[in-house]
């Protein structure tokens, strides 16, 4: 059954629970736990006035609206609902805590949750890069007025400077010849000084 080989010697729950498994590093000290709870962590922010706790239990709210009549509560412990498709005999649960199966796997020594909690491993450093985004956002939003000043600056120079630039180029000045571009000859009259050396030299 899928409870007794999850509860098996070396199973999924012993894995879980062994010495250096995943619920040692998660409650170890500086560790994801430990930074979550401190305060001004996730679950301070959470649990703050109008935090997600505060949404999630709001009239209308998404609790009110999974246990509401025929809501999702009611069809997922429906007859024939997606819990007992579930847990029914070589249902999805059976096939995840099967021997080998994706659970197996996924708590296998250097399997992904493995790798994923490691020391400084992506979800350690995914917390670190939230609250150093969190400590950002105030200088950020600081900033935010500046960088749309800055930007009408920038446009009302732009404006400005580029008009002067066309009047400064026409301005002459000592000691800069104007480039013009070679004179155009008209083909007649080259044509016409050819045929007068011609006559001279006869």
């Amino acid at each position: 059954a899928p409870l007794g080989r999850a509860l098996a010697p070396d199973g999924p729950l012993d894995r879980l629970m062994r010495p250096g498994g995943l619920i040692d590093r998660l409650t170890a000290p500086d560790g994801v736990l430990d930074r979550m709870t401190a305060e001004g962590g996730g679950l301070d922010r959470a649990l703050a006035p109008g935090g997600l706790v505060d949404r999630l239990l709001a009239e209308d709210g998404l609790l009110e609206r999974v246990l509401a009549e025929e809501g999702l509560a009611d069809r997922l412990l429906a007859e024939d609902g997606l819990l007992q498709r579930l847990l029914a005999e070589d249902g999805i649960a059976d096939r995840l805590l099967a021997e080998e199966g994706i659970a197996d796997r996924l708590l296998a020594d250097g399997g992904l949750i493995d790798k994923l909690t490691a020391r400084h491993g992506p979800l350690e450093q995914l917390a670190d890069v939230a609250d150093t985004l969190n400590r950002l956002t105030p200088g950020l939003e600081a900033l935010a007025p500046t960088i749309e000043t800055l930007r009408e600056a920038v446009t009302t120079l732009s404006l400005v400077v580029n008009p002067l630039s066309n009047i400064a180029d026409r301005i002459p000045l000592p000691g800069r010849r104007r480039y013009s571009g070679p004179r155009p000859v008209a083909p007649e009259r080259v044509r016409s000084e050819r045929l007068s050396r011609d006559d001279d030299e006869d």
